[in-house]
């Protein structure tokens, strides 16, 4: 037990009670999870023949691409307004010559614009249905 106690020490892993009270999380979201991946989120929902989602129908991914499109859409995030682009720069001399070539040279998930990936990226915990 002392091996493990140490390796779980030593490897920095959380449970989700030391995440919510970590200095690095600023948002607890408790939420029905059957509510929010149901209905207005349904997978087979389509728009002019189109499915509107990316992510797989009841995930953790579906959850933080509803909140990323909320966001956007309420007006509270505005991941094209060049503003906010300019203070997501990474400093040039931290992008390798291949991310300059790419044009990742911002602090996203893909390095190039903000998606809902973003969110799942930086979630320090979650867990899903009833948890």
């Amino acid at each position: 037990m002392d091996l493990l106690r140490k390796a779980y020490y030593d490897s920095g892993m959380m449970t989700n009670l030391d995440a919510i009270k970590s200095e690095a999380a600023r948002f607890f979201v408790h939420a029905d999870d059957n509510e929010l991946v149901g209905g207005m989120a349904d997978e087979e929902q389509k728009k002019d023949g189109k499915q509107i989602w990316e992510s797989e129908y009841c995930t953790y991914d579906r959850v933080c691409e509803i909140i990323y499109k909320n966001l956007v859409k309420t007006g509270r995030i505005k991941p094209d307004d060049p503003e906010f682009l300019k203070e997501m720069e990474i400093d040039p001399k931290f992008l390798s010559k291949q991310e300059k070539i790419d044009g990742e040279i911002y602090d996203f998930y893909n390095g190039r614009s903000m998606t809902w990936k973003d969110i799942r990226h930086d979630s320090l915990t979650w867990n899903m249905h009833e948890g």
